[in-house]
């Protein structure tokens, strides 16, 4: 989440929920589609909660008018936040067969040259999406080392075969590197 986000969060809830909502659901947009049970695991208050659906009834039409996930370019417009954290973050974008963005949802949050991702909780969060129909995964390099590791590979790999058994297609992995990015789909990974 930038730091403009966070500080309009912070106007709106306060600065304790603003900051969990930043570590938890970690995009503005996450923010604006996150479910109940997102923020109710975002452990905020159930006035900060009522809040959030305001502000979510208030963004909705506009909203979903421009989230379509068409590119790699606009993946990584929608998780470029990353390049602002020192430790390295998991997300996963899900998305409708319209490749409309329903939700962007944090799995994990690790260390300065990794981050631990449990498939279980990979594919708890996508099936916790109504109308899920494919996924697109990202995390940061603080390095900004845009090369994968080799456990960027396997993770890719063991997702990819995941989804396949849930009807979910993986259409890419981002890896955010500063201002630029690494997208596995445009340099033939998949």
């Amino acid at each position: 989440m930038t730091l403009y986000d966070k500080d309009l969060l912070s106007s709106l809830i306060g600065y304790i929920d603003a900051n969990k909502l930043a570590n938890t659901i970690g995009s503005m947009r996450g923010v604006l589609l996150a479910t109940e049970e997102d923020l109710t695991t975002a452990k905020i208050s159930k006035r900060n909660i009522k809040k959030i659906h305001a502000l979510q009834r208030i963004s909705t039409i506009e909203y979903n008018k421009a989230n379509k996930i068409s590119s790699s370019k606009y993946a990584y417009e929608e998780v470029s936040h990353l390049r602002f954290e020192p430790v390295e973050h998991f997300v996963v974008l899900v998305m409708n067969k319209a490749n409309d963005l329903l939700s962007c949802k944090t799995i994990s949050i690790g260390g300065a040259s990794g981050t631990v991702v449990d498939l279980k909780v990979v594919i708890k969060k996508i099936l916790s999406v109504p109308r899920a129909a494919s996924i697109i995964v990202a995390h940061n390099h603080p390095s900004e080392n845009k090369q994968p590791s080799q456990q960027d590979i396997d993770i890719t790999r063991k997702i990819k075969d995941a989804c396949k058994l849930i009807d979910i297609s993986l259409l890419d992995h981002i890896i955010v590197c500063g201002k630029t990015y690494y997208s596995f789909q445009d340099e033939g990974m998949l």
